[in-house]
């Protein structure tokens, strides 16, 4: 089932609601169903600059077309253009809101899928490319740090501080195994700290996660509390990656 809508600049594209067409076997239909005819070029470049970069990561990586759906999504929000995520409670594409395009991503999805590995692909992708990501009257080029919770504790064990809270973009990976750390005496969750501080300065940061925990799981409030749990998923456009475990 199909639709067919006008996006802002009266350009009629096909929007596919259906989104089990990624198994179609087409490689391309996914990509033509969800790009106008106008980017669609534009689109393949972002794509092979992914793909260089991840022959630097990676050999023979593999774009598989779960992945696909991810890097066109975010490819579509940093341009300006529809674009889609998951919805926690369904697991399902929807449509995303004008709001969404300042929010970072949270890539979810078991142990060895990859998600590390495509994500310091994609933003590598980002900062090397001419796209810029603007919102409210702000044009933001990405710069973007990735780390993971052991590094940012180890830091505030070290010097007491955290470098991160006011980097634009930043990805913490493998988050939900948080736990108090001590400097000088002083006890506290430094990515509780670090996600509170990036949330209230939500319209100028770029807050990225990744985690075998889905958004919306129990473990994450478990970790963080409900306040910390909920802001994590206020601040991330979700998407999943279910791909085999590439470590075997």
């Amino acid at each position: 089932m199909e639709q067919i809508r006008t996006d802002r600049k009266g350009q009629v594209y096909t929007e596919a609601v259906n989104l089990d067409i990624q198994r179609t076997g087409d490689k391309n239909r996914l990509i033509k169903q969800f790009l106008p005819n106008e980017i669609f070029e534009s689109y393949k470049d972002f794509e092979d600059l992914f793909m260089i970069n991840a022959d630097h990561h990676v050999p023979n990586y593999q774009l598989t077309e779960e992945i696909k759906m991810i890097l066109i999504n975010v490819y579509r929000q940093v341009t300006g253009n529809y674009f889609y995520k998951i919805d926690p409670v369904t697991g399902k594409y929807i449509e995303a809101l004008e709001a969404d395009r300042q929010k970072g991503i949270f890539i979810a999805g078991p142990t060895g899928t990859g998600k590390t590995t495509f994500c310091k692909i994609l933003f590598s992708t980002l900062s090397n490319s001419v796209l810029k990501f603007a919102y409210s009257d702000k044009v933001y080029q990405f710069n973007t740090i990735c780390t993971t919770e052991l590094l940012i504790n180890k830091e505030y064990m070290k010097t007491g501080d955290f470098q991160y809270m006011q980097r634009s973009s930043l990805l913490i990976d493998d988050i939900g195994q948080s736990k108090e750390v001590s400097y000088m005496g002083n006890k506290l969750d430094p990515i509780r700290e670090i996600i509170t501080e990036r949330y209230d300065n939500l319209k100028y940061t770029f807050t990225s996660f990744t985690s075998n925990y889905p958004i919306n799981h129990r473990s994450l409030v478990d970790q963080y509390g409900e306040r910390v749990a909920d802001r994590i998923q206020a601040m991330c456009n979700y998407y999943i990656i279910n791909s085999k475990n590439f470590r075997k």
